[in-house]
């Protein structure tokens, strides 16, 4: 018998089959424990790196962004040591992405991407904060993409915006 696999005999042995122990001597029952120890670490560095550091950097600085944007312009929205408040308020999170897909003075409005990617952070920071986020404000974000999208649609078949 190698000491990295046990071949099973019978289906009571099959969940100690995944025996890969140091030694002969450490028992399945050890083996399995360690294994479940294992896959736990990965299963959790997997989940850790399901954004990659370029777009975690990429997202601090729109969150930096959005921080001093509703520090200058929405009362409340940031607590006493300066940060955003998270969960934010609805009110002010509709105040941020209204202020944000406004018209600009050619009648154009940023792009949906830039619009997408400020509820894509903002539910970043609510996931890293373990901040739940209600089925009424994944209603509102849904809404709100779909109503950017719309828009964005009009101005692009009247000229107001570019179609690439």
């Amino acid at each position: 018998m190698s000491k990295h696999f046990r071949r099973r005999v019978n289906q009571e042995d099959a969940e100690e089959d995944f025996f890969d122990g140091e030694s002969e001597s450490e028992s399945p029952r050890v083996a399995k424990r360690r294994n479940i120890v294992t896959g736990k670490a990965k299963s959790d560095e997997i989940v850790s790196n399901r954004v990659v550091k370029l777009t975690k950097d990429q997202y601090k600085k729109t969150f930096a962004f959005i921080t001093s944007y509703c520090a200058e312009r929405i009362e409340g929205s940031i607590d006493e040591n300066g940060n955003l408040r998270i969960p934010m308020d609805q009110a002010h999170l509709e105040t941020f992405l209204g202020d944000m897909s406004a018209d600009r003075p050619d009648g154009s409005c940023k792009a949906i991407s830039t619009l997408t990617g400020y509820c894509t952070v903002i539910k970043f920071y609510y996931h890293e904060n373990g901040v739940e986020i209600d089925e009424n404000l994944k209603r509102y974000f849904k809404s709100f993409h779909d109503g950017v999208k719309r828009n964005i649609a009009g101005k692009k078949s009247v000229g107001l915006m570019k179609n690439y």
